[in-house]
C-alpha cells in the first residue's frame, strides 16, 4: 500500500498521539498505585489501632473471642441484667472466672443496638440467643488407659483439670503420655483449627412455648431457635432433624443475623468435653456443677443441692440468685444445664452398628460430614477404651459399673455407646439425681424422645 507524504504525517501524529495516551495512562497508573498504597496503610494503620485498643486478657496467649457478625458482646449483671459490654475495657476475665457472653437479637433491634453506646441495657424481649465462649486451650493427660475392666473407681483421679490457653497458630500437642499436654481435639474443626468456639449458654428451648407439652416438637422449624433462660427445652428432635435445623441457622436471611460464613452445628461430644474441663480446671467451677431438678425442663434452674431430687419449683432460677450453683463457673458468666435439665444429644455415635441409621432419620447419602460427629468404634456399653482423648468418658475412669453403672466423676453415669444405643447422651435429667452431671454419659438410639433436648455450637 502506497502512502503519500500526507498518509504520513497523519500516521505521525496517531504514533505520537499514542505514545501520549500510553505516558499519561502509565502516569496515572503510578499516581492511582501510590495513592492506593498510601490508601492501604492509612487502612491498615487504622485497624491496628483499633485491634490494639481492644481489650484482651494475657492469659488467654491469643486465643481472645472471636465476636461473629450479628454478635453483640456483653456483660451480664447477678439479676440477668444485659448491658452491653465496651470493648476497650475488660468485659471478660478467665482468671477470674468471668467468661465472655454475646447475644444475637431481633434483626428490628439489631442496627439500634449495634450503634448503641456501651452500658445500654438490653432488652430480654429482643434477644435470641445467648452464647459463651470457649477459648482454645491444651490440657496435661492423667488418665489415657482407659481400661474396661475396672470393678472400683479410683477417687483420687477427680481432681483440677490443668489446662493452659493457647492460640491455633501455635503448635499443637499432640501427645497420648500421662503428664504430658494434649490440644484439645474440639478445636480441630475438620481441616480448620479455630481459636475457640461459641456454646449456647443454655439448653435450646422452643420459642413461644408456654408449657411442657408445647415444647415437644419433631418438626423442623429454625425460626423457633431460642437460647435464653426461664424457657422449656426443645424435645422430642431426632438426631437428624436437630442436625439440618441447627446447621441452617446461617442461611440467607436468617433470624440470628448470622453471616453464611459461620458454622453452627450441634454440639459434638469432644465439644461437651472442652465446656467439662475447663469448668473444671483453675477457669471454671472447678468443682461438680449444682444439677437442674425443674420437672418442667425450665433452663438455667439450679437444686439447693448438687443431687437434689426433682422439684416443679425451679429453686434457684436464673437471674435471682449471686451464686450459680448450676453455672461451669459458679457465677453467671458461664454455661448452664450441663448437669440435669433434660439429657441433651451430641454428635458422637458408635459405627459398628446400622441401627444408628434406624431411628436417628439419617441414611447413608445423608449423614453428616465428619467434621460435624465424633466416630466411635465400640460395641458394648463399658468399652471405655474406645474414648476419644478430650470428650469427658474415659479419662473419667477407672470405673465401677457393678452398681447400676454410675461410676464417672462425682458418681455421674457411665454408659458407652454399643450396638443397642449407638448415640451418645450428655449430662442427665432432671430425675437424674446423683447420676446426672457434666461427667454424665449414656446412650440413646438417635429417635424423637421427650425427655431428650440439645445444644448448639458456633464456630
Amino acid at each position: 500500500m502506497k502512502l503519500n507524504n500526507k498518509g504520513f504525517a497523519i500516521s505521525g501524529v496517531l504514533y505520537s498521539l499514542l505514545i501520549l495516551f500510553v505516558t499519561l495512562f502509565m502516569g496515572i497508573l503510578t499516581i492511582l498505585g501510590t495513592t492506593k498504597f498510601s490508601f492501604d496503610k492509612i487502612k491498615n494503620d487504622i485497624i491496628n489501632k483499633m485491634e490494639n485498643s481492644l481489650y484482651k486478657e494475657d492469659r488467654l496467649n491469643g486465643a481472645d473471642p472471636k465476636i461473629k457478625s450479628g454478635m453483640i458482646p456483653v456483660v451480664i449483671e447477678n439479676n440477668g441484667t444485659v448491658k452491653k459490654a465496651d470493648l476497650t475495657r475488660e468485659w471478660y476475665n478467665y482468671s477470674q472466672k468471668k467468661w465472655a457472653n454475646v447475644v444475637t437479637v431481633t434483626n428490628d433491634t439489631k442496627a439500634n443496638y449495634e450503634n448503641a453506646s456501651a452500658g445500654t441495657v438490653i432488652s430480654e424481649e429482643d434477644i435470641l440467643t445467648y452464647l459463651v465462649w470457649v477459648p482454645r486451650f491444651r490440657y496435661k493427660l492423667w488418665y489415657t488407659e482407659a481400661t474396661d475392666t475396672s470393678t472400683t473407681q479410683d477417687v483420687s483421679k477427680v481432681h483440677s483439670i490443668d489446662i493452659i490457653f493457647e492460640t491455633k497458630n501455635t503448635t499443637k500437642s499432640s501427645s497420648t503420655i500421662v503428664e504430658e499436654y494434649l490440644t484439645h481435639p474440639a478445636f480441630t474443626f475438620g481441616t480448620e483449627e479455630l481459636n475457640g468456639f461459641w456454646v449456647g449458654k443454655f439448653e435450646t428451648g422452643y420459642s413461644g412455648a408456654t408449657s411442657l407439652e408445647q415444647a415437644l416438637v419433631s418438626s423442623i422449624d429454625t425460626n423457633k431457635i431460642i437460647i435464653k433462660p426461664n424457657n422449656y427445652a426443645w424435645r422430642m428432635m431426632s438426631v437428624s432433624n436437630i442436625h439440618s435445623m441447627v446447621t441452617n441457622m446461617n442461611a440467607d436471611e436468617n433470624i440470628f443475623s448470622l453471616a453464611n460464613d459461620v458454622n453452627s452445628h450441634l454440639m459434638k461430644n469432644t465439644e461437651w468435653g472442652a465446656v467439662a474441663y475447663l469448668s473444671h480446671s483453675m477457669y471454671g467451677k472447678g468443682d461438680e456443677v449444682a444439677i437442674n431438678n425443674s420437672s418442667y425442663y425450665k433452663t438455667g434452674c439450679g437444686s439447693n443441692s448438687m443431687d437434689e431430687a426433682n422439684s416443679t419449683t425451679c429453686h434457684n432460677a436464673y437471674g435471682t440468685v449471686t451464686t450459680y450453683k448450676q453455672s461451669t463457673t459458679g457465677n453467671i458468666s458461664g454455661i448452664f444445664d450441663m448437669s440435669g435439665g433434660a439429657w441433651e444429644y451430641v454428635m458422637g455415635y458408635s459405627e459398628e452398628t446400622t441401627s444408628a441409621y434406624d431411628l436417628s432419620g439419617f441414611t447413608t447419602t445423608t449423614f453428616p460430614q465428619d467434621k460435624y460427629i465424633n466416630k466411635y468404634s465400640s460395641t458394648n456399653l463399658t468399652q471405655y477404651s474406645k474414648r476419644i482423648l478430650g470428650d469427658a468418658t474415659g479419662e473419667m475412669g477407672p470405673f465401677s459399673y457393678s452398681t447400676d453403672y454410675y461410676s464417672s466423676w462425682y458418681n455421674d453415669l457411665a454408659i458407652f455407646p454399643n450396638t443397642s444405643g449407638p448415640w451418645v447422651i450428655r449430662g442427665g435429667d432432671f430425675k437424674s439425681t446423683t447420676k446426672a452431671g457434666m461427667f454424665s454419659f449414656s446412650t440413646g438410639n438417635g429417635d424423637s424422645n421427650s425427655e431428650y433436648s440439645f445444644r448448639i455450637v458456633i464456630s
